[in-house]
């Protein structure tokens, strides 16, 4: 029965809550929720997901994928449904500013 679902996960690290903070991070041993589930209705799926950048405190680059104020959201489809797919570039190019590219 699933075999026809797709799952399209963007990246693992998933958290729920983006503020002005590109790219969140939990602290080590936190709970890590499960991705938000974004499911096609009537044989259509229409996303808007933007890719975000950051550089962390330790001059790590973090890369993310946001649904609204979800990281990382798991695309679920069905054989034969149509999908609208927007992505928008939201890269900095070292990640220290907020400006769109």
């Amino acid at each position: 029965e699933y075999m026809g679902v797709i799952y399209f996960c963007l990246i693992i690290n998933s958290v729920l809550s983006y503020s002005n903070n590109p790219c969140p991070r939990l602290p080590v041993g936190s709970f890590v929720p499960q991705p938000l589930n974004v499911k096609s209705v009537g044989g259509y799926l229409d996303t808007h997901i933007s890719f975000q950048n950051r550089t962390a405190s330790d001059g790590t680059m973090l890369f993310c994928y946001m649904l609204g104020d979800a990281q990382a959201p798991t695309l679920r489809i069905q054989p034969g449904d149509k999908i609208l797919f927007t992505l928008t570039n939201n890269y900095i190019g070292d990640g220290s500013s907020s400006s769109s590219s």
